[in-house]
């Protein structure tokens, strides 16, 4: 393969760790590390040890970056915003980009740098790749006319793009009508090699024990705490247990109503570990969205990239979110992959746990998700389109 000398520019890491750092890892951890260049801002947390090895990073240091866990974020954020279209940090990874005359580069539709990959672009002559996984307006803290001008500099950047990477149906469909370019669903990927089970666990055919429900991922918005603690609750009704890897303090947990011998937490680990302990001891596998008004946009056109490797595991998909939400569209529109409850409500909730206590529908929806999870997430057909739209743009 003809592999083009690739940059990439972005605040999200390149990193085996979680979320939009490991699907960019994974994205390009078969790329020849001298066909490849990373800059990346320090605006988000990083971990060096997770990096791809071999590949050569650079770092752009934003300035006061902590700012934005204060009451003036607001302001500051409109700061980084006008900065990145040309600043100090844009002449600098033009710098960078100059030295190693890429053929392309790609970038990440997240907080601000993706408007410096797009100024290097432009000042380098070369075509820009747009990944898209979050709306890139409520992606940056900022005040409400900021995220106006971010959302309208967004769909310049959006329409002038090589390519247009969007993670589901709905975004693309979105996008298209807010911006009136076409893009293409690239949905996440799994790591090169790892294919996942081939059957469900065996115990999942076991009658008469108590079931083991698990969740693994951050909690970012209050509506998924919610659906926790509503599962938590109806866990210990029933005698079940509740198994959640997260970013919550354990300290805090019972504040947020999720505590009692019932429910055990973890911090957020590695996926290959967490496939692991899903597998051995886990029955269900919880994916929550919000419910929450104002986070509709993000629950429609965002899609949970925990599905990647949930679906490894092959266990049963227990799914919660309103009906216009992109994974209950997905769970639609693959009858038999999950159990799907598009309402608030602990009783339908409840309703959903009673049908996952058959073991036949539940080891008939692992084998379901297994075959889901290799049709839309492995890695062979992720980066096979991933690779051609590169070389095409």
């Amino acid at each position: 393969m003809d592999f083009p000398k690739l940059l990439y520019i972005g605040d999200v890491p390149v990193e085996s760790t979680t979320g939009g750092a490991a699907l960019l890892y994974r994205l390009l951890m078969t790329w020849p590390v001298d066909r490849l260049r990373i800059v990346e801002t320090n605006l988000l947390p990083c971990v060096p040890s997770q990096r791809l090895p071999g590949v050569e990073y650079r770092k752009i240091p934003v300035r006061f970056r902590r700012l934005l866990s204060t009451r003036i974020a607001w302001w500051w954020s409109g700061h980084l915003f006008r900065a990145a279209k040309g600043g100090k940090n844009a002449d600098v990874a033009t710098t960078e980009g100059a030295h190693f005359k890429p053929d392309a580069i790609l970038t990440v539709a997240q907080s601000y740098a993706w408007l410096t990959a797009s100024y290097v672009a432009k000042r380098l002559g070369v075509p820009l790749h747009l990944i898209v996984h979050d709306d890139a307006a409520l992606s940056a803290l900022s005040s409400a006319a900021v995220a106006r001008k971010i959302a309208e500099t967004f769909g310049e950047v959006y329409r002038s793009a090589a390519s247009r990477l969007c993670v589901c149906p709905q975004m693309a469909e979105e996008y298209q009508k807010r911006f009136g370019a076409p893009g293409d669903v690239l949905y996440p990927s799994r790591a090169a090699g790892m294919n996942g089970f081939d059957d469900p666990p065996a115990r999942l055919a076991e009658t008469n024990r108590p079931m083991t429900y698990a969740y693994a991922g951050s909690l970012w918005a209050p509506s998924y705490t919610r659906s926790l603690v509503t599962l938590s609750e109806i866990a210990k009704r029933r005698g079940d247990r509740l198994l959640i890897f997260s970013n919550l303090d354990p300290k805090t947990a019972p504040s947020h109503g999720l505590a009692g011998p019932h429910v055990e937490l973890y911090p957020i680990i590695p996926f290959r570990q967490l496939i692991d302990i899903l597998r051995s001891r886990v029955d269900i596998l919880f994916v929550p969205m919000s419910f929450d008004p104002n986070d509709r946009m993000n629950a429609q056109i965002a899609f949970p990239s925990k599905l990647v490797d949930y679906t490894a595991v092959g266990l049963p998909l227990l799914i919660q979110g309103p009906e216009y939400c992109s994974v209950i569209q997905w769970a639609r529109a693959n009858p038999g992959v999950a159990v799907a409850v598009d309402q608030d409500s602990s009783a339908a909730l409840e309703a959903a746990t009673v049908e996952l206590a058959d073991p036949g529908r539940r080891l008939d929806l692992g084998r379901n998700a297994i075959r889901a999870g290799r049709e839309y997430f492995s890695h062979e057909a992720v980066f096979g389109k991933f690779f051609s739209t590169i070389c095409a743009g």
